[in-house]
């Protein structure tokens, strides 16, 4: 049994994940896959969509992790807003830092992803029984 405490530390290390792979060097998400450099289209093509999919997975599986463990409805919202904002901040400090363009689609797949995974863990939470911190006496 999964606790809401459990869940929760699971959110920041996942979150914390993702931020760390969203700044790593080029030559690393070439690596993996999410970036690409080359010049042949059907390449290019494929960096994007892994590209896309890593924005999605990565801020909708943070945004679940958080609605479902959060018990308030209210506390989900802000979880939410925390996560779009956090894509939101990541693409800028990307576009700052290293002068690259700034990525409309990025933030749009960030909030896209954080709405869908709100809206999943919620009705998770709503469906689960999760156990509640109890205190060892």
């Amino acid at each position: 049994m999964f606790s809401r405490s459990l869940l929760m530390h699971i959110a920041l290390l996942w979150t914390v994940g993702v931020v760390i792979v969203s700044f790593l060097p080029v030559e690393a998400k070439e690596a993996i896959g999410s970036e690409t450099r080359s010049s042949i289209p059907a390449v290019r093509h494929q960096a994007a969509i892994r590209h896309r999919n890593g924005h999605l997975i990565a801020f909708g599986v943070a945004s679940l992790l958080f609605a479902t463990a959060s018990a308030d409805k209210s506390h989900r919202l802000y979880y939410f807003l925390m996560i779009a904002a956090l894509g939101s901040l990541i693409e800028w400090l990307q576009h700052t830092i290293f002068g690259s363009a700034f990525e409309w689609w990025d933030v749009q797949d960030d909030t896209l992803a954080a709405a869908v995974g709100c809206l999943l863990g919620s009705w998770l939470a709503s469906r689960v029984s999760l156990a509640e911190e109890t205190s060892s006496r």
